[in-house]
């Protein structure tokens, strides 16, 4: 069975913040699918409890200035003009880090 996730899709979630990493976030943001893996496959890679399938993501945000001018590896500022060619209405950027756990 295909996943019903495609890698690029936007998807609501509720992403943790790295302050605590195992408590889902109270209000939901947008995230980008950036792997999306059959049962088989994510039984394979994270072993058997994985049997539905499972999404690699990651998180958005508009709060573009959270991070001022220098923004961590792993940052990528998406300015206005370039996220109103995508229909976004306000500029974001997109967290690629990981979560430590």
């Amino acid at each position: 069975m295909a996943p019903p996730f495609r890698r690029g899709d936007m998807v609501w979630s509720y992403f943790p913040f790295a302050e605590t990493p195992d408590m889902p976030a109270r209000t939901r943001h947008a995230a980008i699918i950036v792997g999306a893996f059959s049962a088989i496959d994510a039984s394979r890679l994270a072993g058997p409890g994985a049997s539905v399938g499972a999404a690699v993501a990651v998180y958005t945000s508009s709060r573009v200035t959270k991070f001022g001018d220098n923004l961590p590896i792993g940052i990528i500022q998406v300015p206005l003009d370039r996220a109103r060619q995508n229909k976004n209405n306000s500029a974001f950027f997109i967290d690629t880090r990981a979560s430590d756990p």
